[in-house]
């Protein structure tokens, strides 16, 4: 690893006459720079040392754990919409572009994008978190506050214009196609199996809906 730092020239300032370079730990590397060709820099030179033993850098791991991670973080209780959605996966998409290389001027389709990046559509993989949050909600007490506040339905006027979206409108849409209400859901909800079989059958509705 010694061979792939710059020896304290590219690193942030330690001491007056010393700069630190890197964070060892034990089965990872932390590298340290002041500015992003310095980071690239150091990036390139660990990729060719690491190459030279065997060892390559993941770089959709990286975008998964870093990136993507952070992106998506929460999206069980997101008021998702069309607008919301298209600006995650055009984000999305434009980063593992980059990752393949893969220019502009270069026709490939999404599907195809995905299936070489092992990456579900954004739409798809939120809806599946929030429904494995809501699994995970639905078997608490009844007393809990996340169970109450799940099943609750405040009462009220809402002001003029167009209803907005919520999230529970975007629960109860999912259940109208599943052709389930709560008390069904909190049946299957116990039964990890039937609940995966319920999911593939949403899941496939999403997929069957995104090609048309």
């Amino acid at each position: 690893m010694k061979t792939s730092i710059s020896e304290g020239k590219e690193g942030i300032q330690w001491t007056a006459q010393n700069q630190l370079d890197d964070l060892d730990f034990a089965d990872d590397l932390a590298l340290l720079s002041h500015t992003h060709e310095q980071m690239q820099t150091k990036t390139a030179s660990v990729t060719a040392v690491s190459a030279s033993v065997g060892l390559s850098i993941h770089k959709v791991r990286i975008f998964n754990t870093n990136v993507k991670a952070v992106l998506l973080y929460g999206p069980e209780a997101w008021n998702t919409t069309t607008t919301t959605i298209k600006k995650v996966q055009v984000f999305i998409n434009s980063f593992l572009r980059k990752i393949l290389n893969i220019h502009w001027t270069d026709t490939i389709s999404n599907s195809l994008l995905w299936e070489r990046t092992n990456q579900l559509p954004a739409e798809e993989e939120i809806r599946k978190r929030r429904w494995k949050w809501i699994r995970h909600t639905l078997r608490k007490s009844s007393n809990c506050i996340t169970r109450q506040a799940l099943n609750s339905n405040p009462e009220g006027k809402r002001k003029r214009g167009s209803p907005k979206n919520t999230l529970r409108r975007i629960i109860e849409a999912d259940m109208k196609r599943m052709n389930r209400n709560w008390k069904e859901l909190e049946r299957i909800a116990q039964n990890r199996v039937g609940w995966r079989m319920l999911m593939s059958g949403l899941c496939c509705f999403t997929r069957s809906k995104r090609r048309k």
